[in-house]
């Protein structure tokens, strides 16, 4: 089932990319087809770190649907958006999911819109598609909130980004630790 999700992300993201390091990356995808999860998690953290932006949409996919190591949106979050600062289309069409649904971060249509209507920008038309039914969703006033945050849209810094995600995890943890 895992595959079919990675395969389906793969067919329709896979395009908006290309990474700067295409044996290891190629090696990472062989890996996750043959299912040897550590082997693609190796390859993907070594072109991620390296600041490769592919690395860093597929180390957020693995982290996203917990293939191979334990589900965490958060951390797949940081790793879509250190993409999307790079410009990968699929990245911020999976930062606009994760905001739409909630993942890992409080459900936020504004942000959702923001995320598929720069990655239309980019001329996905299916991204503007879901922002449109995102939009239906919206008042007047949230799609303008969203349009401006979209026009003013500018990517952070890898540790700007790195400080918010860790920030956000702590906040995640104080909050299951107070549960107790």
């Amino acid at each position: 089932m895992r595959i079919l999700i990675l395969a389906l992300v793969y067919s329709v993201c896979g395009m908006y990319f290309a990474p700067s390091s295409k044996a290891d990356y190629d090696e990472g995808i062989q890996a996750i087809v043959n299912e040897d999860y550590a082997a693609a998690l190796a390859e993907f953290e070594k072109l991620a770190e390296s600041g490769d932006r592919a690395g860093q949409y597929w180390l957020g996919i693995m982290h996203d649907y917990g293939v191979g190591i334990p589900q965490d949106h958060v951390e797949a979050m940081k790793w879509y958006e250190l993409a999307a600062n790079q410009g990968s289309a699929g990245a911020k069409i999976q930062l606009g999911d994760t905001y739409f649904f909630g993942k890992g971060t409080p459900q936020d249509d504004i942000r959702a819109h923001m995320w598929y209507n720069l990655a239309a920008l980019q001329g996905v038309k299916f991204a503007g598609r879901i922002r449109d039914r995102v939009s239906l969703r919206m008042g007047k006033g949230e799609i303008t909130q969203a349009k401006n945050l979209a026009r003013s849209w500018r990517p952070r810094s890898s540790e700007d980004v790195a400080d918010a995600y860790a920030r956000a995890k702590a906040k995640l943890d104080q909050k299951r630790f107070s549960l107790w």
